[in-house]
């Protein structure tokens, strides 16, 4: 049976700097993705953020755990953590690895753990271990505007690439002609990019969650404020870079990519803040990990999207924010609906406020990437 060792937020930068992560065939976690947990605010000392299964002197499993807080009930606030990102070696699969991994960090949250974006067999695991309960599904769309096929299947079909982009380049040129003569932004519309929360974004933000949206409903059971946003924008899990290098080639997550931006975008009109959304774009997939929007001006930022992702070549758009997905889009090639599933240890379930209450898909780590 293998070895479990509990790293903690006061152990995980060292770690990255030790002998065994520069020696081990196989990374447990990227060095920016170590520095990112680290650098949580929510974060205690003495938190779990990374679990080792060893058979020996060998790494043969790991779980990443990503501690947070829940807002429940009369605005009680416990502490809870996601799981992210398991894996075990493949000659250790079906010999217990991942099961041993989840219930060490269930011991180590006391049961207080939550899931999302889980695959078919992780979900079997959570429903054998009978420690975690349904607590939401949220619904998104995927826009596709543009053909991306090398985006879509290049990193499972490799070989293939050059010829899918040859491909995209080709399509793309028939494809474009459609937004020849789109219309630019209404006169008295402003757009400000920036890397960081301003002064008014966070002022903003703080009213929108206060009187409360679709987007933002007043009982979000994660609510990350300015301290976490800021953190989100300076510590993203992915890092722009041309080529692979020899840590992203150990690890089998996604940690580099040819392009990656992770940005804040302020929408003006005449002169008054109306929306601030953090956005990121990957080698032209758009994703929207916050958005806060003024409920009379959805309108306004569906046609702010529309017009930036036809200037950054957006080909794939994923929306979660119910008002933006039930509203229209013009030029699509395709619309695809699809739910995102959470799951929450069941001993965290009485602390959870009555419904209705509000969870941003994003929510764990799916802003990072």
């Amino acid at each position: 049976m293998a070895s479990l060792q509990l790293l903690r937020q006061s152990d995980l930068l060292a770690f990255i700097d030790s002998a065994a992560f520069l020696a081990w065939p196989v990374l447990p976690i990227s060095r920016h993705r170590a520095r990112s947990h680290a650098a949580n605010p929510r974060a205690l000392e003495e938190d779990v953020l990374l679990i080792l299964a060893m058979d020996g002197e060998e790494m043969v499993g790991y779980l990443g755990v990503l501690p947070d807080e829940l807002v429940g009930a009369g605005g009680l606030v416990s502490r809870v953590a996601w799981m992210s990102c398991i894996w075990t070696h493949p000659r250790m699969r079906g010999q217990g690895i991942a099961e041993l991994l989840v219930k060490a960090a269930l011991q180590a949250y006391e049961g207080r753990l939550l899931a999302t974006s889980f695959t078919a067999p992780a979900k079997k695991l959570y429903d054998k271990l009978g420690a975690f309960a349904p607590l939401a599904r949220v619904a998104g769309c995927r826009l596709y505007r543009r053909f991306g096929l090398a985006y879509l299947f290049g990193e499972r079909y490799p070989k293939l690439k050059p010829l899918l982009l040859g491909v995209d380049a080709v399509a793309n040129l028939l494809a474009d002609r459609r937004w020849w003569f789109r219309p630019t932004l209404p006169a008295g519309y402003k757009l400000s990019f920036t890397n960081r929360l301003s002064a008014e974004a966070i002022s903003f933000i703080a009213g929108i969650q206060g009187g409360g949206t679709k987007m933002t409903p007043t009982k979000l059971l994660f609510r990350r404020g300015p301290e976490e946003l800021n953190w989100i924008l300076s510590a993203p899990w992915v890092l722009e870079s041309p080529a692979p290098d020899k840590d992203s080639e150990r690890y089998a997550f996604s940690s580099l990519s040819r392009s990656f931006s992770l940005g804040v975008l302020e929408v003006w009109v005449h002169h008054e803040l109306k929306a601030v959304c953090l956005y990121s774009l990957r080698e032209g997939h758009f994703q929207l990990p916050y958005a806060y929007v003024e409920p009379a001006y959805t309108p306004a930022l569906v046609q702010v999207l529309t017009y930036c992702w036809r200037l950054w070549g957006v080909h794939t758009a994923s929306l979660f924010q119910a008002e933006l997905v039930a509203s229209h889009f013009s030029g699509l090639l395709l619309r695809r609906p699809f739910v995102k599933e959470y799951l929450l240890g069941c001993t965290a379930l009485a602390g959870l406020p009555p419904q209705p209450y509000g969870i941003q898909p994003v929510d764990g780590d799916g802003a990072f990437t």
